[in-house]
């Protein structure tokens, strides 16, 4: 039975609401995927209170300060990474994640403090769907969720109402077999990374971890990425092996279901 987004009610009541990103990697440990984001690694926090704390420690918050904390969760076909962000865009961005889901499937949804939504799929490195409002879909294979999307209950009709936030939580546990709840986020352990500078209270506070040790990235799937490569220096490498179709064989362009 595919989950309903009546079934995430929960998380319009959730700290994580008004802005967040979450992502979800399928095979690769929480290490390997912050590796492959070529994050600096942090000391690892317990719970959504100790990552809300260390992110909003210092505020303002640096516009350079990045913190994402990843935790591993079941799925289909075994382990996933389920990464969490406050107030934060790397599950977002095409930069990293292109690189970081070759040779496996990434999914993430998002919302910014302008309440602006999306929901993407990446498919060993490409982007197969992102919708920010759900008619209105792009990517390589856009039409290619609609029957997982009407699943779980959005309405893809000219007048359908948006589920919203429950509905990109539904949509991803479908697509991933990951079921997130309130107890999940405030009860695990996170693997944590940052980008850019840390906050003032860090810098100066005595607490900012060790220089950054040299991360070897760890191959998933057929494929391994090159030791200290950065998302920035990546090149984007041919097409993996044996990842088959995620529901059904690619559909042509088109916009409405």
């Amino acid at each position: 039975m595919s989950p309903s987004a009546s079934e995430y009610s929960w998380f319009e009541h959730n700290e994580l609401r008004s802005m967040y990103c979450m992502t979800y990697i399928k095979g690769q440990t929480p290490k390997e995927f912050l590796a492959r984001l070529g994050v600096t690694p942090y000391p690892d926090q317990e719970g959504l209170r100790g990552l809300s704390s260390t992110h909003w420690t210092d505020p303002p918050v640096d516009d350079h300060w990045q913190f994402i904390g990843a935790t591993q969760v079941l799925g289909h076909d075994g382990p996933w990474t389920l990464a969490v962000e406050l107030n934060g865009w790397i599950g977002e961005s095409g930069e990293y994640m292109e690189p970081a889901s070759k040779a496996t499937r990434a999914l993430s949804h998002y919302q910014n403090a302008g309440g602006r939504t999306s929901f993407s799929w990446w498919e060993d490195g490409e982007l197969r769907t992102r919708f920010e409002w759900p008619r209105k879909r792009h990517g390589s294979t856009p039409d290619d969720l609609v029957e997982a999307m009407q699943r779980v209950g959005f309405d893809l009709g000219p007048r359908g109402e948006d589920p919203g936030r429950p509905g990109m939580l539904a949509l991803a546990e479908e697509l991933s077999g990951v079921r997130v709840t309130a107890e999940l986020l405030a009860g695990s352990s996170y693997t944590c990374g940052y980008f850019g500078q840390l906050p003032a209270v860090y810098r100066t506070g005595g607490k900012e971890p060790s220089p950054r040790p040299d991360m070897k990235l760890h191959p998933v799937g057929d494929e391994a990425l090159a030791d200290r490569e950065t998302p920035q220096v990546r090149r984007r490498k041919g097409p993996g092996r044996g990842l088959g179709p995620l529901l059904r064989p690619p559909s042509h362009t088109g916009q409405e279901p």
